[in-house]
Order: structure tokens, then sequence, then C-alpha cells
């Protein structure tokens, strides 16, 4: 099987799109809010779960292409990332995400020593590693972010004065991705021409991520 198998079984109908955005937004929004007001720890549940359910999907869309991710070693990694990340913010333990991405290189490549059939456990492990770390990995940074204590302007601002500086982080990178994915989708919906990455991402145009870029440095702004 190839990565093609793989952009056609992730690749959603256009029609559905754009309504399944507004959705999952109007649903996860006040969540996602909500969990970066009240805490770290909030933060790191909702990353947990949101770590669980977009690598059940992922792994799934590689079974239906044939390969054999580690779902459980995968999710588990997930989680560990998530669970360094957690103690890195509220401690002053600053290797422990260090200590937990080697503790995964370790023990999923020593659980490939007893699989049955190890024809194809190079690119099973790479597959799923590379999922955990970025689906876990990256989401864990909004975790790192809620415990900073700098403020967000030394002057103040309304978002720096009415929250705390974690929470405040937190509410401006997820207002650069949310103008920047809006943005970006607008523009490669009305003017897109020129895919970008056709196998990975057929619907994604280098028209639509230069339409997004300016409004994520506006928003950041």
């Amino acid at each position: 099987m190839d990565s093609a198998n793989v952009a056609s079984a992730v690749s959603p109908k256009p029609g559905s799109s754009l309504t399944r955005r507004l959705l999952s937004g109007f649903a996860v929004f006040p969540l996602i809010l909500g969990a970066a007001y009240v805490g770290v720890w909030s933060v790191s549940l909702t990353v947990a779960l949101a770590s669980v359910v977009c690598l059940l999907e992922w792994y799934g869309v590689l079974k239906k292409a044939g390969y054999r991710p580690r779902m459980v070693v995968g999710i588990g990694s997930a989680l560990l990332l998530c669970a360094a990340a957690t103690i890195q913010a509220t401690t002053a333990l600053d290797e422990a995400t260090g200590v937990a991405v080697g503790a995964i290189l370790v023990l999923s490549l020593v659980n490939e020593v007893f699989q049955r059939d190890r024809t194809r456990s190079l690119i099973d492990w790479s597959l799923t590693f590379a999922g955990a770390c970025y689906v876990g990995g990256l989401l864990s940074y909004y975790v790192l972010l809620r415990g900073l204590e700098t403020p967000l302007l030394e002057g103040g601002g309304w978002l720096a004065g009415s929250f705390s500086p974690g929470a405040a982080w937190v509410f401006v990178v997820l207002l650069m991705t949310w103008a920047q994915d809006i943005a970006a989708y607008a523009v490669g919906r009305s003017v897109g021409r020129h895919k970008m990455f056709p196998i990975l991402s057929p619907g994604k145009t280098w028209e639509g991520a230069a339409g997004g870029f300016s409004p994520r440095c506006w928003s950041f702004c």
C-alpha cells in the first residue's frame, strides 16, 4: 500500500468539510477556552482526551490503508508526553519531556521485538511513533503554555490584565491558529489553484497557505 491510499482514506467529501469545521468549532470552542481559564490540569486533561481521539482516527486511517500501527503503544506514548509536559509545567523538572521521549523510543522498539510478524516492523513502528509525537507532542505545548508565568504584555492590556499569564498565552495562540485556519480555508476555496501536497492533503493549496499567513500575523499584533 502507498501514501495515496492514506490520502484517499482520510480525504473528506468537499461539501461536508465546511459544515464539519463549523460544528466542531462551536462544540470545542467553549471546552478549550474553559480548560485554559481553569488551570494547567484542566488543559492537560483536555489535551490527553484530544490526543486519544485524534490518534484513534489516524491509526484507523493507517489500518484501512494496509498498515499495522501499534495503537496501544502510540496512544500510551502520547499520554506519556502529555504527563511529562504537565510535570514540567507544574514542577522544576525541565527534563521531563526529554526523559519521556527517550522512554518512548526504547519501550516502543522493545515492543517490536515481541511482535510475531516483524517483516514490516520498521514502517509500522515509524508510523506509530510519528503519530504519537505529532499529535501528543505538539498538543502538549498547550500544557507548557498554560504553565507560563511570564506576562503576555509588560504594560498589561485587556487580555493580559483579565487572565493569568498562562491562560493569556493560550488564548493568543488559539486566536492566531483559528484566524489562520479560517482565512486559509476561505482563500483556498475561492482562489486556490496550485496544490501544495496532493498526495497527503488534496485540499491544501499554496494560495490558501499564503492567505492564512497575514491574518495570523495581524491577530498576534
